[in-house]
């Protein structure tokens, strides 16, 4: 199964403290992925607004990257703080990773002052969109489109990705962090397949596998809501 971990604080911490506290459970899983999610955001290098929507993600290809902005500026969304992880490439396993993002933006004009129901749904729109357009060649992956929500996932082992993507130098903090090192059990490498996963403010990770997959994937298929 997989092994989770979850810390809460009043004051931000690195999400590097919690991946540390996994390494106690490293015979719960097997390198195919690991999820952070982060609330309560917190940049060292830039006052974050927590009305501002996070887009985040991985871009596998400099064209992927280029259409991404573009088609962010074509919906209307202005961009605030584009952070930049201190990467040390050489600890990713996968080879097809141009940009990993987290993208802070200001909503399109016509939505800043609609109700909170509102604003929701254009992000939900959004985020599925740039996933339909990420499947046709498969060069873009998006996990999360909210205010003050971050989402990394990779493959590898825990420790290994903070590494990666210096987790540990505190450019990024949060006040709650909720993370998975994941144990292939029913599902193929695949980073949509890691938890946690979120949805218009609601995250959650899951030990265990599901043996009632199909029955949930049809009644949740069958309520036609498009998250």
């Amino acid at each position: 199964m997989c092994r989770l971990a979850l810390k809460t604080a009043n004051e931000p911490f690195s999400p590097y403290e919690v991946l540390t506290a996994m390494e106690a459970m490293q015979e719960g899983y097997d390198g195919s992925g690991l999820g952070l999610l982060l609330r309560g955001m917190e940049f060292e290098d830039f006052k974050y607004n927590p009305r501002f929507p996070i887009l985040s993600g991985i871009a596998h290809t400099e064209k992927a990257w280029k259409r991404l902005t573009e088609y962010m500026e074509e919906r209307g969304y202005e961009l605030k703080y584009d952070h930049r992880f201190h990467m040390k490439p050489e600890l990713i396993e996968a080879e097809d990773r141009h940009r990993y993002f987290l993208r802070a933006y200001r909503m399109p004009l016509a939505f800043r002052d609609q109700s909170d129901e509102v604003r929701e749904a254009e992000l939900l729109r959004t985020r599925l969109a740039l996933r339909k357009l990420g499947k046709q060649k498969d060069n873009i992956t998006v996990f999360s489109f909210f205010p003050d929500v971050a989402m990394i996932k990779e493959v590898g082992w825990p420790l290994q990705i903070g590494n990666a993507l210096c987790l540990h130098d505190n450019q990024i903090k949060s006040r709650v962090c909720m993370a998975q090192g994941r144990q292939n059990t029913n599902y193929g490498i695949n980073l949509y397949a890691c938890h946690p996963f979120f949805m218009q403010g609601i995250s959650t990770m899951t030990n265990g596998e599901n043996t009632a997959f199909v029955p949930i994937r049809d009644w949740l298929v069958g309520k036609n809501i498009p998250g």
